[in-house]
């Protein structure tokens, strides 16, 4: 049976903390314990914390809300060796420099730890529940350093394009 994959507790918290408030169907309890509900749970209603629960998203519902909100695309596949990664880049980013290049298909930056080791899990899910904490705890509200690396090296690409053009 297919099942949905809701955002642990440490995520919620994560969301909450950089303005999650969609409707969702399941919540956390200060109790860190998930609870279903049949009415929408909402994090803030006219700008104020409701009561102490957590609105709790699906995986899903969280990836969308970074692409729609902040623009960050988190893209999750498996190698061949049955190990399952993350990555992701800024669309914001590439949006301000997508005029500046000669083929705009080549407008790509990678912004999660692909240097990181232990980059790798043996789910689809858990390797979407570190993408997504990844993402709130590095790119929203301030920069991480690889991101910034990886800025400068597209900023890099961009100059060469220019110099063949």
């Amino acid at each position: 049976m297919i099942t949905e994959d809701y955002v642990s507790f440490e995520t919620a918290k994560l969301l909450k903390e950089k303005g999650f408030n969609e409707c969702c169907r399941a919540f956390y309890s200060p109790s860190r314990k998930l609870f279903y509900s049949s009415h929408d749970i909402k994090n803030f209603e006219d700008g104020k914390t409701i009561g102490r629960d957590i609105a709790a998203p699906t995986h899903q519902m969280a990836m969308k809300w970074l692409r729609e909100m902040h623009k960050i695309q988190i893209c999750v596949e498996q190698n061949p060796y049955d190990v399952w990664h993350y990555w992701g880049f800024s669309m914001s980013y590439i949006d301000e420099k997508i005029n500046e290049l000669p083929n705009p298909t080549q407008a790509f930056i990678h912004i999660c730890p692909t240097k990181i080791p232990n980059n790798c899990y043996k789910t689809y899910e858990e390797a979407v529940e570190a993408a997504l904490k990844y993402a709130l705890e590095n790119l929203i509200g301030s920069r991480s350093k690889d991101y910034d690396e990886k800025i400068i090296e597209f900023d890099n690409r961009i100059n060469q394009l220019e110099k063949i053009n």
